[in-house]
C-alpha cells in the first residue's frame, strides 16, 4: 500500500470540488466511488463514523478533538482505522485490487478534524489547501441547505412515509455558519503549525478564479506532474470570476463582514 496520498483540505464550500476536477485532470487518482461533490466516499465514511462516534459531526466537529485527546479512545480509533484500511480500502478505493496509481488522494472536509489520525497511517501524505472568504462561505452554507430542502420536500412531502435524515445539509443562520469557517480555518493553522515541515501547498478561492493559470501551473508543480498549455486553456475556460466576493453585491451582507472584521483579517481578508 502506497503511503504518500495528496489529501485536500478545506472548508465545505471553500471550492475544494473545483479542485478535485483540476487535480484528476493532472492526474491524481481521488478515488473509484465519490458523491456529488466528488468526495472518495472510503474516507467520507470513516470521517463520518470516526466523528460520529465522538459525539461529532462536520457541523459540530469540536467534539471530536476533545474525544481524541483521551490516550485510550485515540487508540481505539486508530487500531479500528488502520484494521479497515488494511482490510477494505483497496477493495472500495482503487480501480482494481494492487493496482496503486502513481498519484492519489482524497478530498472530505471531515479531514481536517480527522487529518492527524490518518496521518498516523500515511505519514508521507502533502496536502493541498483551499480558503475562501468566510462571509462567502457562510451564504453558500445557507443556500446549500436550502436548495437541499426545497430538493427533499419535492421528493417526500407528498408521501406518506417520513423521508430519510437531511445528513449534512442541515440549515444554520449565518453567524454560526461563519463561526463554523472560522473553526475550520483556526484547525488548518494548527495543523501547519505542529507539522511545518509537511508538504502544504495553500490556495485562495478568489486568486483561483483571478488568476487560474497561475494556480494551475503551482498545483502542477507541487503534485510533481507536467502541464501543457491546450490543458491549461480548457480547465480555466470555463470559470466565472464573478463567483469570488459575491457577499460584496449584498449591503446587509457587507455590514455583516464589517462587524467580523477582526476573524477575517486573522486569516487575510478584508470585509
Amino acid at each position: 500500500m502506497r503511503k504518500d496520498p495528496v489529501v485536500l483540505l478545506g472548508m465545505h464550500r471553500s471550492g475544494t470540488t473545483l479542485l478535485v476536477s483540476w487535480m484528476e485532470e493532472l492526474g491524481v487518482y481521488m478515488g473509484r466511488a465519490k458523491d456529488g461533490n466528488r468526495e472518495a466516499l472510503f474516507f467520507q465514511q470513516r470521517n463520518r463514523r470516526m466523528m460520529a462516534l465522538a459525539g461529532a459531526s462536520w457541523l459540530y466537529p469540536d467534539p471530536f478533538l476533545w474525544w481524541i485527546q483521551d490516550p485510550e479512545r485515540r487508540l481505539f480509533l486508530l487500531r479500528r482505522l488502520r484494521r479497515d484500511v488494511e482490510k477494505t480500502l483497496e477493495k472500495e478505493y482503487l480501480p482494481s485490487r494492487n493496482q496503486w496509481p502513481s498519484i492519489w488522494g482524497w478530498k472530505d472536509p471531515r479531514t481536517v478534524y480527522t487529518l492527524e489520525l490518518w496521518r498516523e497511517l500515511f505519514p508521507d501524505l502533502r496536502l493541498v489547501v483551499i480558503r475562501r472568504h468566510g462571509v462567502d462561505v457562510a451564504v453558500s452554507l445557507i443556500r446549500r441547505a436550502e436548495q437541499a430542502w426545497r430538493d427533499y420536500q419535492e421528493r417526500w412531502g407528498q408521501k406518506d412515509t417520513w423521508g430519510p435524515p437531511m445528513d449534512g445539509v442541515e440549515r444554520i443562520p449565518l453567524a454560526q455558519a461563519f463561526d463554523l469557517w472560522v473553526r475550520y480555518n483556526a484547525r488548518l493553522d494548527d495543523l501547519h503549525r505542529n507539522w511545518p515541515a509537511l508538504p502544504w501547498l495553500e490556495l485562495r478561492y478568489e486568486q483561483v478564479l483571478k488568476h487560474p493559470r497561475d494556480t494551475l501551473k503551482a498545483l502542477a508543480e507541487f503534485l510533481g506532474v507536467s502541464l501543457e498549455d491546450d490543458r491549461i486553456q480548457r480547465l480555466t475556460e470555463s470559470l466565472d470570476p464573478d463567483r469570488a466576493w459575491r457577499y460584496r453585491s449584498d449591503p446587509d451582507l457587507r455590514a455583516f463582514a464589517a462587524q467580523k472584521e477582526a476573524y477575517l483579517a486573522r486569516y487575510g481578508y478584508r470585509p
